[in-house]
């Protein structure tokens, strides 16, 4: 269902009544809503065009080619797993969130960036500079 934006509760609820997300994108740069879907315990089916290898890794969700027969084939793995199965990938993708996105760690990452930028330590993992 395409249903445009959401907002507050209508979003919670959203994702409160959904057992799969699906980001079928060309250009995305980092998309909070999968890390919102996530957080709410839903897989997540998103295409390479997102820089979310932890889909896989974690195995809360699948990353696809961006192109049609890609993405059907996900989807249709994901419709052939069972409720449980999903749940786990869900239940795994909401403690990937918990580990890996808290405010804490962002500021944390900010002070370590800025305290590379002004030169005082070496320069953090998060920082890719090729």
């Amino acid at each position: 269902m395409f249903t445009g934006p959401l907002l507050d509760h209508t979003k919670r609820d959203a994702f409160a009544a959904a057992d799969l997300f699906i980001l079928p994108s060309y250009s995305e740069g980092v998309p909070i809503v999968i890390l919102e879907s996530l957080a709410a315990g839903i897989p997540v089916i998103a295409t390479n065009a997102s820089p979310w290898k932890d889909l896989e890794t974690f195995q809360c969700g699948w990353l696809t080619e961006i192109e049609p027969n890609a993405i059907a084939e996900a989807l249709e793995e994901a419709q052939g797993k069972e409720s449980e199965d999903l749940h786990r990938m869900g239940k795994r993708g909401k403690e990937f969130v918990a580990a890996n996105y808290t405010w804490e760690q962002s500021a944390q990452m900010s002070i370590e960036l800025y305290e590379w930028l002004l030169g005082h330590r070496e320069r953090p993992t998060f920082v890719i500079t090729n």
